[in-house]
């Protein structure tokens, strides 16, 4: 039986993935796995032009394995993961929803 898309996608999770709390406004907190892209460059698009290290975070768009659109809150939910792995866990602030489709979200953090 061939793998669906939402299949292949929590596969590479569980393979590549690791454990962060999503914590919602209300302190309602759940463990899930997500993949957690550290410091890559972007570049500045207002002067000083130059480049600064943006985080980003995809996980499932699922209400009980990820996170899902309909719930998210950028302006008040954080996401617990260590800056470097290893270690110790921080509260991330969730600045924007870079992209999405019916099986992954691609959040910013900061």
């Amino acid at each position: 039986m061939a793998m669906g898309w939402s299949d292949m996608a929590a596969a590479n999770l569980v393979t590549f993935g690791e454990a962060v709390s999503y914590v919602k406004a209300s302190g309602a907190t759940r463990s899930i796995t997500a993949l957690v892209d550290r410091n890559p460059a972007q570049p500045l698009s207002e002067p000083p032009s130059g480049i600064r290290p943006l985080t980003t975070v995809a996980v499932l768009n699922s209400a009980t394995l990820g996170i899902s659109a309909s719930e998210l809150e950028t302006s008040t939910d954080t996401i617990k993961f260590a800056k470097r792995v290893g270690g110790t866990a921080e509260s991330w602030s969730i600045a924007r929803l870079l992209d999405q489709d019916e099986t992954m979200l691609l959040l910013e953090v900061r």
